[in-house]
């Protein structure tokens, strides 16, 4: 299928909910007419690995239940997009936004108004030598430093974390450190930098089911590495990974989606967990979703509110820090037809 056909599909829920400016027309009768007006700068940005890599964005970041509202859509040949687009993470200061894409970190500048068939500003890194592939990516802005997880076979120690210091001006760069880690197959990294705490979801490599590895020394770990702490999840893969954990440093909390039901598993006093999340390292609260299996999370800590995508749609939840057991309000945000949502980043 042509671009021009994946921004077709976009533009037709455009039209639907009336937001169709931007999306192409018709010729005109020779008069003059005003300049269409100018789309605010967008705060919520969707990655669809559907039929027509995109990237959607919008400038409300609380919008009503229904089909989805984009006003600009990064799609097309030049953006070098592809059906494994996986994960973002947003440098809000700088206005850009890094998609973990298969085996390159691809990077956009001015992600707030992007929009069309545009080429990356640059590529960070293409991994692995083409026998490998990037899943959950995390940015440490107060370190200007990037976290890429790789699955990579690379004996003894399973997986790698890939680092790079001074991201926001690397281009084609081979990580500054290669950490490699306990779990056979990655999906996701986040980083406590208030408490130096590397966090690593992944198939576990003794019962080859899901856990959270916990490796102190986040910010100088280098080489083969052990979790000091191992939060169990258990599940199986069966209903497919899911990525996005969110670490809220300043109240040590983890966010975390489960695998077979759409749940979000609440960790405080994330730092000390340890064991499984039955027992020793239960989580203190679940999120209960209306859907199967969830793609991604992300949450807005200014306005306390908890995004998680399913391949389907969007599900915004209120109060993400209190909220337990199944919410009282969640507002669902469908997806196109032909999409696949697999990756979300929210600005302030």
């Amino acid at each position: 299928m042509s671009v021009f056909r994946g921004l077709i599909r976009w533009c037709a829920v455009l039209m639907i909910v009336g937001a169709a400016a931007g999306c192409g027309g018709g010729g005109g009768d020779g008069g003059s007419t005003p300049p269409p007006p100018v789309t605010p700068s967008s705060k919520i940005f969707v990655g669809d690995s559907g039929i027509e890599p995109a990237i959607g964005s919008s400038p409300n970041s609380n919008p009503s239940p229904g089909q989805v509202v984009v006003e600009r859509i990064i799609s097309g040949p030049n953006t070098m997009l592809s059906s494994a687009l996986v994960d973002f993470a947003l440098d809000v200061a700088r206005d850009r936004l890094y998609v973990a894409d298969l085996r390159s970190i691809l990077v956009f500048d001015n992600i707030s108004t992007a929009d069309g068939d545009i080429a990356p500003s640059r590529v960070v890194f293409t991994c692995c030598a083409g026998v490998g592939n990037y899943v959950g990516i995390y940015l440490d802005t107060v370190n200007d430093r990037l976290y890429a997880a790789a699955n990579v076979n690379l004996p003894p120690n399973g997986q790698v974390i890939h680092v790079f210091d001074n991201v926001s001006t690397l281009s084609n760069s081979a990580p500054n450190r290669v950490i490699a880690v306990d779990p056979t197959v990655l999906m996701d990294v986040a980083v406590d930098t208030t408490r130096n705490i590397l966090y690593v979801y992944g198939r576990g490599a003794v019962s080859t089911l899901t856990e959270i590895a916990v490796f102190d020394g986040a910010a100088t770990l280098s080489g083969p590495a052990t979790a000091n702490r191992t939060i169990s999840i258990d599940e199986s893969f069966s209903s497919g990974p899911a990525v996005g954990m969110f670490i809220d440093p300043a109240n040590n909390r983890l966010y975390a989606p489960r695998f077979g039901p759409g749940q979000v598993m609440v960790f405080d006093n994330a730092s000390m967990k340890n064991g499984a999340v039955n027992a020793a390292a239960a989580p203190e609260r679940a999120i209960n979703l209306p859907v199967p299996t969830l793609t991604n999370i992300t949450v807005d800590l200014a306005a306390n509110r908890l995004y998680a995508l399913d391949t389907d749609g969007l599900n915004i939840i209120d109060n993400a820090s209190t909220v337990t057991g199944t919410p009282p309000i969640v507002v669902r945000v469908l997806a196109p037809g032909g999409s696949t949502f697999k990756a979300v980043a929210v600005k302030p």
